[in-house]
């Protein structure tokens, strides 16, 4: 079961797209991991929990952080 649930698991390069960078992807999905946000199972951050409003201000969170120069 565990091998069925890893192709669906939340991850960084399941958020990558031609659009998306690997910056992009790992800056949204630290937003998603937040546990202020509430996205994603306290027992398991690979699952997310959906919520509407808690998902717009996630996603705002991230496109604003995509001007903040970081080292990786």
């Amino acid at each position: 079961m565990h091998e069925a649930f890893l192709p669906v698991a939340l991850a960084a390069e399941s958020l990558e797209s031609a659009d998306i960078s690997a910056r992009a992807a790992r800056i949204a999905l630290a937003r998603i991991h937040d546990p202020a946000r509430r996205l994603v199972s306290p027992s398991d951050t690979r699952i997310v929990t959906f919520e509407e409003a808690a998902a717009r201000e996630a996603a705002h969170a991230a496109v604003q952080a995509l001007d903040v120069v970081s080292v990786e």
